[in-house]
């Protein structure tokens, strides 16, 4: 039956010494997957399975609607972009990007126009004579990617290809990317460790987490319902209070004798109609108190001692406590926030998340 998917995982397994790797996903034409988690993963040999770089002890990898599983690398029209241009040193930048036409039935002046529109697309009009050794990183992987792109792959894989360059020089590349994928249409699946950056490039987001995984689906949503706490956790999104629960939009207040330990998120995203220091005599009321505090129809709130407050540029990091539990939100550098201060905080009732 045909789908109109161009990547799909089916049910893939390798298994290392150490590692055992699942997959078993699909990505639709012209989207792009930003595949994240923490290192030794499994998120490059997906890719390497995927490439046919690697062979799957079990599984399928179906591209276009044909099975590439045991197809040659060169026979299943991807192309790949790694942290390391690997560049030939010997060869100008138009030598460079032309490499992979040589074998192909394109004359001379096709193979120097195909050239010319890439590096235009990329930013690098004029540097058709120049030696790669004298590219900056920046220049380079815009060379690298031009030698990936010339080749018109239906599939791209870029395997952590901006951890090496410095911040702006991964947001300059990064919008490259987001608007050539637009105007070419070509199917990603982008491995980076850099949240910002996987949220701005992708449509769909995978999380990895020993060899599995945790996580798939649109970005946004990804987000908004995390599904599971470790989900959570690494997305570092929210946070979960133990012993509530919620019915519809009313957050119920805890039962202390209930044996039930039903948990929910805040995600973090909806905070701060307000906040307010409160007084001592207020943090010993609070202390024996597990009640969240419903608000009105659109806000709920509880206490809470700020216990540490990092700075963070544009942002502080404060981490609070409330009956032994802890948790971080990111408050503006504005907010007047005391370590060993009791704090009633205030959250949008639709950021109440259920797992």
């Amino acid at each position: 039956m045909k789908t109109n998917n161009c990547i799909e995982v089916k049910k893939i397994q390798k298994t290392w010494p150490d590692l055992t790797i699942l997959g078993d996903f699909s990505i639709p034409q012209g989207k792009i997957l930003a595949l994240t988690g923490p290192s030794g993963s499994g998120k490059s040999t997906i890719l390497r399975l995927i490439a046919g770089l690697e062979k799957p002890d079990s599984g399928e990898i179906i591209i276009n609607g044909t099975d590439c599983t045991r197809k040659h690398p060169s026979k299943r029209g991807i192309g790949m972009v790694f942290q390391q241009t690997a560049l030939f040193p010997h060869l100008n930048v138009l030598r460079n990007v032309v490499y992979g036409l040589e074998n192909r039935s394109y004359s001379k002046n096709e193979k120097l126009q195909k050239a010319e529109k890439i590096l235009s697309l990329l930013g690098l009009s004029g540097f058709e004579n120049r030696n790669v050794q004298t590219l900056s990183g920046g220049e380079s992987q815009r060379v690298s990617l031009a030698r990936t792109l010339i080749m018109e792959p239906s599939v791209i894989l870029f395997d952590e290809p901006f951890s090496s360059l410095d911040q702006s020089l991964k947001i300059q590349l990064r919008n490259e990317i987001k608007k050539l994928q637009k105007e070419l249409n070509f199917t990603g699946i982008f491995v980076t460790h850099d949240m910002e950056e996987a949220c701005f490039i992708s449509d769909y987001m995978g999380i990895m987490k020993k060899g599995r995984i945790i996580a798939m689906g649109e970005t946004q949503n990804l987000f908004l319902k995390p599904g599971n706490v470790e989900t959570l956790d690494f997305l570092n999104n929210g946070f979960i209070i133990s012993g509530k629960e919620i019915s519809g939009k009313k957050v119920k207040k805890s039962d202390n004798n209930c044996n039930t330990q039903q948990k929910y998120i805040v995600i973090s995203t909806g905070f701060l109609p307000n906040m307010l220091t409160e007084d001592s005599s207020v943090r010993k009321k609070i202390q024996n108190s597990h009640e969240m505090i419903y608000t009105d129809e659109s806000t709920f709130s509880f206490y809470a001692t700020c216990v540490k407050k990092d700075f963070y540029g544009f942002s502080n990091k404060v981490t609070f406590e409330k009956n032994g539990e802890y948790f971080d939100l990111s408050l503006p550098v504005s907010a007047k926030i005391n370590e060993k201060s009791c704090y009633r905080l205030f959250f949008d009732i639709n950021s109440v998340k259920e797992i």
